[in-house]
């Protein structure tokens, strides 16, 4: 298993995520466009992982993506201050 930290861009968000690594794949989809913003996103798979909050919970917000190819709906969690 591995641990790794991260932030959001303003860092009001932190967190700890504890895993793992199982693979590293780059979307190119539509809605993976519009939500990073660039013409990918990148998205690592974990097995039996735990994500913790460490600061930001109160900031978080999440976006139920129904618009997709297989009309599964995805959530996508982000800041709501960056």
């Amino acid at each position: 298993p591995s641990t790794e930290t991260g932030s959001c861009l303003c860092k009001a968000v932190n967190y700890t995520l504890n895993g793992v690594r199982l693979t590293r794949v780059i979307c190119a989809c539509d809605n993976c466009q519009r939500m990073s913003g660039s013409v990918f996103s990148s998205i690592r798979h974990y097995k039996d992982a735990t994500l913790t909050l460490d600061s930001g919970a109160d900031v978080i917000k999440k976006y139920e993506d129904s618009n997709t190819k297989s009309g599964n709906t995805t959530e996508r969690w982000f800041c709501g201050n960056c």
